[in-house]
């Protein structure tokens, strides 16, 4: 599996985080980095 590597500002973080916290409403203490491989495991899993 590849590592995928961005960046972004203070923002974008802020509402790709409001995004995660959607599709992922009980996860505990969520961060962009555990959502964003929370939603790559959904997606190898298809």
């Amino acid at each position: 599996m590849k590592k995928v590597q961005f960046r972004i500002d203070e923002n974008q973080h802020d509402d790709l985080l409001d995004c995660l916290k959607t599709l992922y409403p009980d996860e505990p203490a969520l961060t962009v980095a555990k959502g964003m491989k929370l939603l790559a495991n959904a997606f190898i899993k298809k």
